[in-house]
C-alpha cells in the first residue's frame, strides 16, 4: 500500500482481504492483503472508481485457496487532495456495501490514508442493519508487515493484468 501511494499523485486504494471477528463487545480485524484497484480503474486527484470485475475475479482466485479469507473492506487515499475525511459519496458507497445481502459479514472496514508515507490511517467501521458508522482507533502496535501466502501470486496476476489491458 505504501508503495502504491508513494508513486501516485492520484487517489489510490483497493479491496481489503482478511477476517473480522466480533467477540466480547470487541471487533478484531485481521487484514491479510489487498487487491489493487485494477487495470480499468479510473483515478484522479479527487476520485477513485475501482475495476470491480477485475477485483471480483482475483477475489475468487484467493478464496478458492483460502476460503477463510473474506472481503472485509476498502482502503483508499486522499493523499492527492488533502481531504482528511470521508466524502459523502464514500460514506454512501460503504453503507450500500455492508447493507447489501450479498455481503455476508456484519462489519465493513474503511481505511482512509491521507499521508503519502501511509502514517496513521483513519479507520471507520460500518455495520449491517445500522445507518451510522464509527471512527475507530487503529492500534499501531499490532500492525506489522507480513506476507500473505498468496501475495506473490497476487502481485504476478496484477502485473499480468496491467500488461494485458495496456
Amino acid at each position: 500500500m505504501r508503495k502504491s501511494i508513494a508513486r501516485s499523485y492520484e487517489e489510490h486504494g483497493g479491496l481489503l482481504l482478511g477476517s473480522i471477528q466480533n467477540s466480547d463487545h470487541q471487533i478484531v480485524v485481521n487484514v491479510e492483503t489487498y487487491i489493487d484497484p485494477g487495470p480499468s480503474a479510473r483515478k484522479s486527484t479527487i476520485a477513485l472508481y475501482m475495476d470491480y470485475d477485475y477485483q471480483v475475479a482475483l477475489l475468487k482466485v484467493v478464496r478458492s485457496f483460502h476460503p477463510d479469507v473474506h472481503y472485509i473492506g476498502i482502503w483508499h487515499s486522499h493523499h492527492s487532495n488533502g481531504a482528511t475525511y470521508l466524502s459523502a459519496e464514500d460514506i454512501r458507497y460503504f453503507q450500500d456495501i455492508v447493507q447489501d445481502d450479498q455481503y455476508k459479514l456484519d462489519n465493513f472496514l474503511a481505511l482512509l490514508v491521507t499521508e503519502r508515507d501511509f502514517s496513521y490511517p483513519s479507520a471507520f467501521m460500518f455495520y449491517k442493519d445500522r445507518s451510522d458508522y464509527d471512527e475507530i482507533e487503529v492500534n499501531h502496535k499490532v500492525i506489522r508487515d507480513c506476507n500473505f501466502p498468496m501475495e506473490d501470486l497476487l502481485v504476478k496476476l496484477e502485473d499480468l493484468a496491467i500488461v494485458r489491458w495496456k
